[in-house]
C-alpha cells in the first residue's frame, strides 16, 4: 500500500507539470515558435536531457530549467507555471509576451519556492510584477538570486520588501519607467549585491548611503540615458568605500554637490558621471587612485576649476576621457599627452586658454579629438603622431598654423 501511494503521488506531480508545461505552449503560441523539439511528446521531458527543447530536469526527473529566450513566443505568461514547483531558472527574453508575472508560494505547491534565477528582458510586455517582488523569497533559502528584466514594461513598486532578498546578487530593471518607488535604506541587508542597474526607471528618491554597505558591489548603474531621472540628491561620499566597484554610472539626474574622492575605489575601470547637476572640482584623486580606468566621462555637468598637473597621472590604460560641456578652465593638462591608449579625447565647450600640449599630437592610438570652443590660441604644433585619427575638431578657438593634409584626408 505505501508503495502504490508513493507512485501515485508521482505520478500527479508529473501531470501537474505536463500540465504547466502544455499550458504555456499554447498560451505563447507554440505552434509558431522558432524552435519546439519535443513539445509534442512532454511526458517524455525528463527522460533523457534535451528532450524537450528548452526544458531541464533534475535527478529526481523535475523540471529545474525553462530556456526558451529568443524563440518567438508570443502571448501571456499562464499563473500555471508555478505548478512547476522545483523550477530554479527561468528565462524567457526576447519573446512578444505579456500578463502578471505568477508567484510561486509553498502553501500552493507544497515546497520552498526554488525559483532563483529570472530572465524576462527585452520582452514586449507590459509585466505586472508587484506580487512577485513581494513573494519571490523563501526567507529561509540560502539560494543566490538574480533578475534580469530589463526593457521589458515591468509594472511594480519597488519598497522594502525587495530587503528579503538576502541572497540576491544581481538586480537589473533598467527601462522599465513603469517601475516606481526607491531604492530602500535597508538596501544594506543584501549583502551579496553584485549589480545594481535602474537606469531608466521610474524610481526616485535619492542613493541611499547604505548602499555603501555593499562590499561586492562591482557595477552601479543609476539615472537615465534615455527618459527624465528622477534621482535627487548627492552622491554619497561614502560610496569610496565600495572597494570591489568596477563600473560607476550616474546619468542625467538632478544629484547635485561634489564629485566623492576615489580613494578606495582602484578597481574602477568606467567612470561615467554624466549631465547631472556636480559641481566644484575634479578631486585630484581621480588621476592617481582609479589604475585599472579605461573610461573617464564627467561631461555635462557644473564642474570647474583647472586640472591639476602637479601629481603624477596613474591613467596608463585610459581610453577615452570626455570633460565637455563644464566649466572648467587653465591650462589644458599636458598629463593627458601621455596617456598612450586614449582613442577618444573631448575637452570642448569649457574656458581653456593657453597653447595646446604638443604631447597631445602624438598620440598613437586617437582616434576622437576634440577641443573646440575654448579660449586656446598659439600655433599648431607638427603633428607626429595621430596616425589613427577619424575626428579632429578644433573650432571656435584662436589658433594658428596649418592642419596637415594627412589629417584632412581621413
Amino acid at each position: 500500500p505505501l508503495l502504490l501511494f508513493l507512485v501515485v503521488l508521482t505520478n500527479t506531480q508529473s501531470s501537474n507539470e505536463i500540465f504547466a508545461l502544455s499550458t504555456l505552449y499554447n498560451e505563447t503560441g507554440g505552434n509558431m515558435w522558432t524552435n519546439k523539439d519535443g513539445w509534442d511528446n512532454l511526458s517524455g521531458a525528463c527522460t533523457e536531457p534535451g528532450a524537450v527543447y528548452g526544458v531541464l530536469c533534475d535527478g529526481g526527473g523535475r523540471v529545474t530549467q525553462l530556456l526558451l529566450d529568443s524563440n518567438n513566443l508570443q502571448g501571456t505568461i499562464p499563473p500555471q507555471l508555478t505548478m512547476l514547483a522545483h523550477l530554479e531558472t527561468l528565462i524567457l527574453s526576447y519573446n512578444r509576451i505579456s500578463g502578471t508575472m505568477p508567484v510561486w508560494r509553498e502553501e500552493d505547491t507544497g515546497v520552498p519556492p526554488a525559483l532563483s534565477n529570472v530572465e524576462i528582458a527585452h520582452v514586449t510586455g507590459p509585466l505586472v510584477m508587484n506580487a512577485f517582488f513581494a513573494n519571490i523569497v523563501d526567507p529561509s533559502s540560502s539560494l543566490m538570486y538574480s533578475i534580469d528584466v530589463r526593457r521589458s514594461y515591468v509594472q511594480a513598486v519597488i519598497d522594502d520588501s525587495l530587503c528579503n532578498m538576502v541572497n540576491l546578487d544581481t538586480l537589473l530593471l533598467g527601462a522599465n519607467e513603469g517601475i516606481t518607488g526607491s531604492l530602500p535604506s535597508c538596501i544594506n541587508q543584501i549583502t551579496s549585491l553584485e549589480i545594481i542597474n535602474i537606469q531608466d526607471t521610474g524610481l526616485g528618491g535619492t542613493i541611499p548611503l547604505s548602499l555603501c554597505s555593499l562590499s561586492s558591489l562591482r557595477e552601479l548603474y543609476v539615472g537615465a540615458t534615455e527618459n527624465e531621472s528622477f534621482l535627487s540628491g548627492f552622491i554619497p561620499s561614502c560610496l569610496n568605500q565600495l572597494s570591489s566597484l568596477e563600473i560607476l554610472n550616474i546619468q542625467s539626474t538632478h544629484i547635485s554637490g561634489g564629485l566623492p574622492s576615489f580613494v578606495g575605489l582602484g578597481a574602477l575601470e568606467e567612470i561615467i558621471i554624466m549631465n547631472n547637476d556636480i559641481s566644484s572640482s575634479i578631486p585630484t584623486s581621480l588621476f592617481t587612485s582609479v589604475p585599472y580606468a579605461r573610461i573617464i566621462d564627467l561631461r555635462g555637468n557644473n564642474i570647474e576649476v583647472a586640472l591639476s598637473d602637479q601629481v603624477t597621472w596613474s591613467l596608463s590604460r585610459l581610453e577615452e576621457i570626455s570633460l565637455s560641456s563644464n566649466r572648467l578652465s587653465g591650462s589644458l593638462p599636458s598629463n593627458l599627452g601621455y596617456c598612450t591608449a586614449l582613442r577618444v579625447l573631448d575637452l570642448s565647450n569649457n574656458m581653456f586658454e593657453g597653447s595646446i600640449p604638443p604631447s597631445y599630437f602624438s598620440l598613437p592610438n586617437i582616434t576622437y579629438f576634440d577641443i573646440s570652443n575654448n579660449d586656446l590660441e598659439g600655433v599648431l604644433p607638427e603633428m607626429v603622431g595621430m596616425m589613427s585619427i577619424t575626428s579632429f575638431r578644433i573650432s571656435i578657438n584662436r589658433l594658428e598654423g596649418t592642419i596637415p593634409l594627412s589629417i584632412l584626408d581621413r
